[in-house]
């Protein structure tokens, strides 16, 4: 208990912090405009388009493949057990 309690106070002061040093505002403008934080630099509009849309098809196909060897081992698994329970006696105590 104690310990979530400080997970969330850190938490807060932290998401505070970022807001009074203008974090967001900075990672908003770069995201949409392309401007360096801190500089007078700017990226062009095409490398900003291009670089967005590689991250977007790489955490897709992260997710997408996660999701497939997550499947493909259920199924591995349960292939596994099917095969342990037809191994098994049918009836372990069938006199007594």
């Amino acid at each position: 208990m104690k310990r979530n309690i400080l997970i969330i106070a850190t938490s807060i002061i932290v998401f505070c912090a970022m807001v009074k040093f203008g974090f967001f505002d900075a990672l908003l403008l770069f995201l949409l405009v392309g401007a360096i934080p801190g500089t007078d630099i700017s990226i062009p509009s095409s490398i900003m388009l291009l670089s967005t849309s590689t991250i977007a098809v790489y955490i897709i196909a992260k997710i997408t493949t996660s999701q497939a060897f997550y499947a493909r081992l259920v199924t591995r698994l349960k292939n596994r057990y099917t095969a342990y329970r037809s191994r098994l006696p049918k009836r372990r105590y069938s006199e007594i």
